[in-house]
């Protein structure tokens, strides 16, 4: 993962604990990001949707991002609401 996208997750708190200042990362944090979050190009990819279309697909189905990166450019979404059983 480019690092500019770690700093963003580590900021929204997404990723190790970022919202309490401690910006060490550990193996356990990125583990446990990696089951619970999902990029946007992984779901899109899973689900057999564009990238770009994506977003309003899932906002159709009540799905929204879990955070969004960079200005709203980038998203990341749960696991158990995108990919439910």
């Amino acid at each position: 993962m480019p690092a500019p996208n770690v700093t963003w997750l580590v900021a929204a708190g997404l990723l190790g604990n970022g919202a309490t200042g401690d910006r060490c990362i550990t193996k356990g944090d990125v583990r446990v990001f990696n089951e619970t979050y999902a990029s946007t190009a992984e779901v899109a990819r899973a689900l057999g949707v564009s990238a770009r279309a994506l977003k309003p697909f899932l906002s159709e189905r009540g799905i929204e991002p879990a955070a969004s990166l960079h200005n709203g450019n980038r998203y990341v979404w749960r696991r158990a609401e995108v990919f439910k059983g």
